[in-house]
């Protein structure tokens, strides 16, 4: 994948945020009229995608997909 990611990253759509768990890159998916972006962090796209690792082409991107489970941590409730 890490042509994918050059791809994107010179499309500008691939972008870092610093976390309390380190820096986290993301990856840009749209922008609507409102300017509310929508964005993926690279570990979740890379477990949703992972049937597509070895060929990371538009047309492997674009079709069918065996999603991964992935886990989802409960976040505690406001006090």
């Amino acid at each position: 994948m890490n042509q994918l990611y050059i791809s994107l990253n010179e499309a500008g759509l691939m972008f870092k945020v610093q976390t309390n768990h380190g820096e986290v890159g993301f990856i840009l998916l749209e922008t609507n009229d409102s300017g509310t972006t929508q964005s993926v962090d690279v570990y979740t796209f890379e477990t949703l995608l992972e049937d597509v690792k070895g060929s990371s082409s538009y047309e492997a991107l674009s079709g069918s997909h065996t999603l991964q489970s992935v886990r989802v941590a409960k976040l505690p409730k406001s006090k």
